[in-house]
């Protein structure tokens, strides 16, 4: 001390045993699992502290007393220190390294059912959670009824879709087990109005719709959505206002139909108006004293299964005339507009039958007096009714020849009668006759028909007949056609009649000489085929004149046995020769013609043009190109130039370009044929002024 007195103490000191922490591995953990480790360090006084070195994992502590526990809340490998800290007076320390293996967790989704929704019903959010606390995601496997943008589930139409909640983990989870949940949405209801045509009276109780509106349809869809089909039906087929109109069959059409459900169709109403019904009366008639028929008409516009009631009435009266039809007590009913349409019942004259009776008298005898016979008459009525009698005349005077002759009755007359009058006859007795027929003259055989003249001294007509009717027959009753040379009888004959008694037959011979027909033959010139273009004559023979028929490329000679042609294509030609007696016969030739190209040539003075207006080679003139009308000209200058061109040339180019002269020189051609002909025609001309 401060008096430099010194104490002298003895200690002893204890050295621990060494403090040892355990270097056995952590058992692994799982995130979200809880975990509980404990260290338990050796030696040293026996009484420790723990604490750690470094990043624990998140979710796991240490506690002094050395337990590593939590619940791990991310998956991975964490190295860590521990450090044991001995609690003597000497603090000795162990510290030992540990790695923790944190395994991923696993996670559920808790996703609840999904209620059936309607279309047009506002967006869903969706709230599916994930256990591990992380976002979940959502698809819908239909996109036509529903799409998801988030969590929000838009409704775009009517069905049914799959709502799958997906979470994909992270480090620390694996993912998730999806969840499914079946989405119904069902169509949205709506109504449908519609109105019809108002109509005339038809019978039926069939509507013609006229309009069909729905109502609840989406702004957006109104587009796609239509209400079509169905039939309409009045309540009842009679006209009428405001009648109540039902449908059936009407349907939803449109893209977007099936998003909605039809609940109903309201009723309409529509009118149906009366229609037009003609009632046209029957004029009828009867004869004066019969009864009365019914009287009866014609409808226009009456619907099959209806019918009028009450009946047609007439003007009273029972004589000759006309008396009004007219509809009173006729009723159509409340379905139509009557328009009537009169008719005139007619009370015609009775026919009465007047007959003259037969009568008869010698020939040269004075006619009888005449009688008739009366049919018809009504309500006991006779001849004493008759304004005027009646009379009879006849056609037959003293002289008339025997034979029939009408009595013709007339004259009558009477307020209520016509009459059909029946004529009587008047037999006059027959007397005799005699045929007047003279000789014949001969005939030839070619000969035409002729006519026969005989006469009966009665006035009658002759009839005739021949022995040989192959040689000559009779035809038309009094004409002879002849067929041959050769003799034959004609007997001229008449029968009789009433007044006469038949004719004593008179026969004439007739000599008939044969008159052969002439046998022609034609040659030509040139034979029966030549070039085209080329002419030819053609001679007949056999007869004494000759006439050819009409036909294409005569060029004279058209009367005469000689004919000269220049045909444009094969062509037959006919001629007629008649011999001294004018007997005829025909005969035909037939020209074929080559197709020879070298008949179309441009003539040597052709090559010169001098178009002075002379006449004399005043146009570039081709000799038979009129043969091939699809021919094309061309007329060039030494350059080569076209100055000239024209198809189905005439002969007709006078050396002029639109009607001006061209200058004096050389010029050069090409002729060309067409229809696929080729061998074209090349030259000069030479054109002078």
């Amino acid at each position: 001390d401060a008096n430099a007195c010194i104490t002298t103490q003895s200690f002893t000191i204890t050295q621990p045993n060494e403090l040892v922490l355990a270097s056995a591995s952590l058992a692994n953990a799982t995130v979200l699992v809880a975990y509980s480790h404990t260290f338990a360090a050796t030696g040293g006084s026996g009484s420790f502290n723990y604490s750690s070195i470094g990043v624990l994992p998140a979710g796991v502590t240490l506690s002094a007393g050395g337990v590593l526990s939590g619940t791990p809340t991310a998956a991975g490998s964490y190295a860590f220190t521990i450090r044991a800290t001995d609690q003597s007076i000497c603090a000795q320390t162990a510290d030992q390294a540990y790695t923790l293996t944190i395994g991923s967790g696993t996670q559920t989704i808790t996703f609840a059912p999904l209620a059936s929704r309607v279309y047009g019903d506002a967006a869903i959010t969706l709230a599916a959670t994930s256990s591990a606390g992380l976002p979940v995601s959502y698809a819908s496997s239909n996109q036509n009824v529903a799409t998801i943008t988030g969590n929000t589930l838009t409704i775009t139409g009517a069905g049914t879709t799959n709502i799958t909640a997906s979470q994909a983990g992270n480090g620390s989870y694996l993912a998730a087990t999806d969840v499914v949940q079946s989405l119904t949405v069902t169509g949205k209801p709506i109504t449908g109005t519609f109105t019809v045509s108002n109509k005339a009276y038809d019978g039926t109780t069939t509507a013609n719709i006229q309009t069909r509106t729905l109502v609840g349809v989406a702004p957006a869809d109104q587009a796609n959505v239509s209400l079509t089909g169905g039939t309409a039906t009045f309540a009842s087929v009679d006209a009428g206002n405001g009648i109540i109109v039902s449908q059936t069959g009407m349907s939803l059409t449109g893209s977007k139909a099936g998003n909605y459900i039809l609940q109903s169709v309201a009723p309409g109403t529509g009118t149906i108006n009366p229609t037009p019904l003609t009632v046209r009366a029957n004029a009828l008639s009867k004869a004066y004293g019969d009864a009365d028929p019914a009287l009866t008409y014609s409808t226009s516009g009456l619907i099959a299964g209806d019918a009028l009631s009450g009946s047609l009435s007439r003007s009273a009266g029972d004589g000759v005339g006309s008396y009004a039809i007219t509809a009173s007590g006729l009723n159509a009913g409340g379905n139509y507009t009557l328009n009537f349409v009169g008719a005139d019942f007619t009370i015609n004259k009775r026919v009465l039958t007047i007959t003259a009776e037969n009568k008869s008298r010698s020939f040269n005898t004075a006619n009888p007096t005449f009688t008739f016979s009366y049919a018809g008459f009504a309500n006991g009525e006779t001849s004493a009714v008759l304004t005027s009698p009646a009379t009879a005349s006849t056609t037959a005077t003293i002289s008339s020849p025997g034979g029939s002759y009408p009595i013709v009755p007339g004259g009558a007359a009477a307020a209520n009668y016509s009459f059909n009058y029946v004529n009587g006859t008047l037999t006059v007795t027959a007397n005799s006759q005699i045929i007047t027929f003279a000789a014949l003259a001969d005939k030839l055989s070619t000969d035409p028909i002729f006519t026969l003249n005989a006469t009966s001294s009665a006035g009658l007509t002759v009839s005739f007949s021949s022995s040989d009717a192959s040689i000559a027959r009779i035809v038309n009753g009094n004409q002879v056609e002849i067929l041959k040379a050769g003799t034959v009888n004609i007997t001229a004959s008449q029968a009789g009649n009433a007044s006469y008694a038949a004719a004593t037959p008179v026969v004439q011979a007739l000599k008939i000489n044969d008159n052969p027909a002439p046998v022609i033959a034609i040659s030509s010139s040139r034979g029966t085929s030549f070039n085209k273009g080329e002419r030819t004559t053609l001679t007949a023979t056999g007869a004494t004149t000759y006439v050819w028929s009409n036909a294409v490329g005569i060029i004279s000679g058209q009367n005469t046995d000689k004919l000269t042609v220049r045909p444009v294509a094969n062509t037959v030609y006919t001629v007629t020769g008649s011999n001294q007696y004018g007997r005829t016969s025909t005969q035909t030739i037939s020209i074929n013609l080559i197709e020879n190209l070298d008949v179309v040539e441009v003539a040597k003075e052709a090559n010169l043009l001098t178009p002075d207006g002379d006449g004399v080679n005043d146009y570039f003139v081709v000799k038979n190109i009129d043969l091939y009308p699809n021919n094309t000209v061309t007329i060039y200058d030494a350059a080569g130039k076209t100055l000239y061109k024209t198809k189905s040339y005439k002969n007709d180019w006078d050396g002029s370009i639109n009607g001006n002269p061209i200058q004096t020189g050389t010029y050069f051609y090409i002729i060309e044929f067409g229809d696929g002909k080729r061998n074209a025609k090349k030259g000069y001309i030479t054109v002078v002024k």
